[in-house]
C-alpha cells in the first residue's frame, strides 16, 4: 500500500469528534469494533461524515501490560503493523484512534482486546468505507501468528523515560 504513505500526517492520539466542545471528559483512545458503527463517539468517523473518516495507523510495535509486566508486540521481520483507525478534525485538530476487537489465539493471553490489524488486501476496503462486517471482526489468524511478544523492562511504563533502549 505504498501510495498511502504519501498522505501520512501526525495527529493527536484520542479522537476528538466534530461535536466535542472542549478537552474535558474521558479520552477516546480505542473504538470497539462491536459498537463503532453505532456509538455516537465513533459513528461519524466510521461512516466518513462531518470532517472525519477512516485511516490506517502504522506501528513498529506497541506495549501491552500483562500481570504487571510490560510486553512489546512487533513483527520480527521488521515490517510495519497496520491498524484500522478513525480520524476526526474536531476542535480544529487532527485526531485519531484505533479500532479494537476481541483478542483471539495466539495473542489472547496478553489482553482481552487487540488492535484490528489489517492484511494488505484489507487496507483499501477499510479506507474506502467498506461496511463489510469482517473488517470489524478480529484480525485474521495468519496475521496474528506473525507477531512476536516479548517482555521488556518496567521503565517503559513511565512517560519520563524516552530512549531507544527501552524497546531493546
Amino acid at each position: 500500500m505504498q501510495e498511502s504513505l504519501a498522505n501520512v500526517e501526525p495527529g493527536r492520539w484520542g479522537l476528538l469528534p466534530h461535536w466535542k466542545k472542549d478537552l474535558d471528559g474521558p479520552p477516546l483512545f480505542n473504538a470497539r469494533g462491536e459498537t463503532v458503527a453505532s456509538k455516537p463517539s465513533f459513528r461519524d468517523a466510521y461512516k466518513g461524515k462531518n470532517g472525519s473518516g477512516r485511516c490506517l495507523i502504522p506501528m513498529n510495535g506497541y506495549y501491552e501490560w500483562h500481570e504487571k509486566v510490560p510486553h512489546y508486540v512487533s513483527r520480527p521481520d521488521g515490517k510495519l503493523m497496520w491498524v484500522a483507525g478513525l480520524w476526526s478534525s474536531g476542535l480544529d485538530r487532527l485526531s485519531a484512534t484505533m479500532v479494537t476487537t476481541e483478542a483471539l489465539e495466539p495473542m489472547d493471553w496478553l489482553h482481552n482486546r487487540l488492535p484490528r490489524f489489517l492484511l494488505e488486501e484489507e487496507m483499501r476496503p477499510w479506507l474506502e468505507g467498506d461496511m463489510d462486517e469482517d473488517l470489524l471482526q478480529p484480525s485474521p489468524k495468519e496475521l496474528r501468528e506473525l507477531f512476536e511478544i516479548r517482555p521488556v523492562d518496567k521503565p517503559v511504563g513511565n512517560v519520563r523515560n524516552d530512549y531507544p533502549a527501552l524497546i531493546g
